[in-house]
């Protein structure tokens, strides 16, 4: 979490989230919604909250990191979204 000087929302909120590992065309295809989505806000409750909020994936890139030869995970910063 880090703090702004000034503004309407002062505290930007941003998750480093990683997926569980999955297999190539699984991977791929969670690729393709990133894709898909671009920089549209969408639901998403954080780890630990009961509450939907609004983020985005910024910046807009992820990394790929394989496990195994089989099994990737896929890595992106998520940040809240105030409307």
């Amino acid at each position: 979490m880090a703090r702004r000087q000034d503004g309407l929302n002062p505290v930007a909120y941003t998750w480093d989230v990683s997926t569980p590992p999955m297999d190539f065309n699984d991977a791929l295809n969670f690729e393709e919604e990133l894709i898909a989505n671009g920089t549209q806000p969408f639901d998403w409750t954080p780890p630990g909250e009961t509450t939907e909020e609004k983020y985005i994936v910024d910046p807009v890139s992820w990394e790929w990191s394989w496990q195994t030869t089989d099994l990737a995970t896929i890595s992106f910063t998520l940040k809240r979204w105030y409307t």
